[in-house]
């Protein structure tokens, strides 16, 4: 994005995000790509020669689908500490009141 999004906008992602990381396509999408990563880290695992080339491909390979399975949790967190986020917070919540001295 070019431009800092609205705390209206930044919720309405953290919606999005939440429906996408809940959503059924989305544990569809999970299973695959670990699958995809676990037969990978096998490969690797494997005794036999493998070039650089194959070695560094198959671990890229491997970082892209972490990333990609960690990025809805992180753009989550993100928004969560967005400024704008947490000074919506501090405008909604309702003033604590003073205790009783009774």
């Amino acid at each position: 994005m070019s431009q800092d999004p609205t705390a209206s906008q930044l919720q309405e992602h953290y919606r999005a995000l939440q429906d996408l990381v809940n959503s059924k396509g989305w544990k569809v999408l999970h299973q695959y790509l670990q699958e995809d990563m676990m037969h990978a880290a096998t490969l690797l695992a494997q005794p036999k020669p493998m070039e650089t080339e194959d070695l560094h491909f198959r671990r890229g390979a491997m970082w892209a689908g972490q990333r990609l399975l960690n990025a809805p949790n992180d753009l989550i967190q993100r928004i969560e500490s967005s400024p704008a986020i947490l000074n919506l917070n501090k405008t909604t919540q309702p003033a604590k009141a003073g205790k009783d001295k009774t």
